[in-house]
Parts: structure tokens; sequence; C-alpha cells
């Protein structure tokens, strides 16, 4: 009878904790992170077995630079799923830690999940950019460049015509 009672508060706290996450999920999509970070705290205990959660969570951390909490609960979510960004977000939060050699190691295996996603290449990319890897910067750009989607958007054109201005 116990075990009953215990089960369904348990239950009951899980529902009401998906309900809040909705509300918290408003503010991390209006780019509010820092509240929506703080929101999401209170909801872990009920909810950190949720991917997505654990998604806007971790990126949430990231957002207000706070790179290695970020890193806890985005590692932490891929436990639960495969998709890459959990990867892309780990390695840019590397690389503002100062860690090149992770951050390059965290997108490419976000590449190595989805190789048909450019966003990885790009990061990659930037990173060399932006740590003098000049010749390497280069390399990625024409993979950049040369990359074709299986879906074209004018964000995947961004990044490729980012890519041509590195060339000069």
């Amino acid at each position: 009878m116990a075990l009953s009672i215990y089960l369904t508060s348990m239950y009951a706290k899980r529902i009401e904790a998906t309900k809040s996450w909705r509300n918290a999920a408003i503010l991390y999509h209006l780019r509010y992170f820092e509240q929506a970070a703080s929101d999401y705290s209170e909801l872990y205990p009920y909810l950190k077995d949720q991917a997505e959660f654990l998604l806007e969570y971790g990126h949430s951390f990231h957002q207000i630079k706070e790179y290695a909490q970020s890193n806890v609960i985005l590692l932490e979510g891929t436990q639960l799923s495969s998709d890459p960004m959990f990867y892309n977000v780990i390695g840019s939060n590397y690389k503002e830690l100062g860690d090149v050699i992770y951050a390059e190691k965290n997108y490419l295996y976000a590449f190595e999940i989805l190789p048909n996603r450019i966003y990885p290449l790009y990061l990659l990319m930037k990173l060399y950019a932006d740590t003098g890897q000049q010749d390497r910067a280069l390399e990625m750009a024409q993979k950049v460049i040369d990359f074709i989607p299986k879906v074209d958007s004018h964000v995947v054109r961004d990044m490729k015509n980012e890519a041509k201005e590195l060339f000069p």
C-alpha cells in the first residue's frame, strides 16, 4: 500500500513537472536562458530521463556561460539520445573552456553520428579559424562549401557563404 501511494505521488509530481517544463521551455525559446536554467533545475529530479529536456537545460547553461555545468547535463543526455546536437554544444563548451582537442573530438563525433549535417563541419571550421589553425580552417571551409545538403536552406547557404569568406 505504501509503495502504491509513493508511486502515485511520484507520477503526479512527474506530470506536474512536465506541465511546468512547457512554461520553462517558453522562456528557453524566448532566449531567457538564465531564468530557463533556474526553472529547469527545479524540474531536473523529475525529468532527468528526458533527452529533449536535458538538451534544453544543458544548452541554457551554455548560453549563460556556465560551460562546465552545461557539459555535466549534456553528457547525461548522451546516455539517452544519439542527437548530435548534444555533441555540438559539448564541443562548443570545450572550445569556450579553451580545450581545443575535446572541442574537435566532439564536433567530429557529431558529424560521425549524422554525416549528412553540415553544422559540425561549420563548427570545426570556426574552431580552426578561431584558434589560428589557418590551413585546417581552409580545408574545413572547402568541405563546407562542397557539402551537398539533403535539404537546402538559408542557414546552409549562410554557413557556406561564411566559409567562402575565409578564402583570400
